[in-house]
């Protein structure tokens, strides 16, 4: 019982942390973005360099991947290996 109960708190934590990492993430988006929005209104910046902008932005938090790595080497080794098979498909 005492393992389970151990077992359930690491678990939670985890998760806890991966949504904490997760948020920072998405908060730090929209604020890029919030910033983007704010020189393109105050500088009348050009349609095509504020979408190449903003692709930019959006490609960068795609490419960082340390929070999904962090992920499965969390899960139990045969889901990692379902994930991973999954992810790279």
């Amino acid at each position: 019982m005492i393992i389970g109960v151990v077992g359930f708190s690491i678990a939670t934590g985890s998760l806890t942390s991966l949504m904490t990492n997760l948020d920072s993430v998405s908060a730090k988006i929209k604020a890029d973005m919030d910033f983007l929005e704010v020189i393109k209104w105050d500088y009348s910046l050009n349609p095509i360099l504020y979408e190449e902008i903003r692709q930019a932005i959006k490609f960068e938090v795609e490419k960082d991947k340390t929070n999904l790595i962090w992920f499965v080497n969390w899960l139990p080794n045969r889901i990692q290996m379902d994930l991973t098979v999954q992810i790279h498909q």
